[in-house]
């Protein structure tokens, strides 16, 4: 289930890089971009996605594979660099958080 759910969010990664329209994020999130930096917001929380599925996916196949906490702390240190580049692409374009 973790490898669906990883490969949605890898989807919506790849639709917010090809778009170049931050939709997927809340409003509050780009309320103070310009049209400009919305696309470089975009692009950057489109790879914070990425990275979140990424980890995802790299959870599911070492749980359900193998019995490795390896692939379980490669997976969480994913999951908090996607996190972690999420909000600072958004604080960096939005100029905080929630607005």
């Amino acid at each position: 289930m973790a490898i669906v759910l990883g490969i949605l969010i890898i989807t919506l990664g790849i639709f917010n890089i090809r778009t170049k329209n931050p939709i997927l994020l809340h409003t509050y999130h780009r309320k103070n971009t310009t049209a400009a930096t919305s696309e470089s917001l975009a692009i950057q929380s489109g790879i914070g996605l990425i990275l979140v599925g990424v980890s995802a996916v790299v959870l599911g196949v070492f749980h359900g594979i193998y019995s490795n906490q390896m692939g379980a702390i490669f997976g969480i240190i994913l999951l908090i660099l996607g996190i972690v580049y999420l909000c600072h692409s958004i604080i960096k374009y939005n100029g905080k958080l929630f607005s």
